[in-house]
C-alpha cells in the first residue's frame, strides 16, 4: 500500500466524518430524553401544585371544623340554658340546675 496524500486525506476525512456523525447522534439522544423527561417534570409540577392546593383546603377544612364544633358547643349550652329556663318557669324549682346552666354559658362565652 502506498501512502500519499489521497489516502491521508481519506483517513482524515472519514474522522472528521465520524466525530460529525457521533456529534449529531449524541445530540439526537440527548433531544429524546430532554423529549422523554418532558411530561415527567410537567407532571410533577401539576402534582406539586395540586398538593400544594391540597394542604390549603385541608387548613381551611380543619379551621371550618373547629368553628362549627365550638358553634355546636355554643348551641348545645344555650339548650341547656333554655332547658333550665323552661324547668324554672313550670314548676319554679331548678334553681341549681339554672345555675349550673349559667356556669357552663360563661364558661363557653370565656374560653372564646
Amino acid at each position: 500500500m502506498q501512502f500519499d496524500v489521497s489516502v491521508l486525506w481519506n483517513w482524515v476525512s472519514f474522522g472528521l466524518a465520524a466525530i460529525v456523525l457521533i456529534g449529531n447522534a449524541v445530540e439526537k439522544i440527548g433531544k429524546a430524553i430532554a423529549a422523554a423527561r418532558k411530561p415527567n417534570e410537567e407532571q410533577d409540577a401539576a402534582i406539586r401544585s395540586l398538593e400544594l392546593r391540597m394542604d390549603s383546603v385541608e387548613n381551611k377544612l380543619a379551621r371550618d371544623k373547629d368553628r362549627l364544633d365550638a358553634y355546636e358547643d355554643g348551641m348545645r349550652v344555650s339548650q341547656q340554658a333554655l332547658l333550665a329556663l323552661l324547668d324554672h318557669s313550670l314548676d319554679g324549682n331548678n334553681v341549681k340546675q339554672m345555675e349550673e346552666a349559667k356556669d357552663a354559658i360563661q364558661k363557653h362565652l370565656l374560653n372564646k
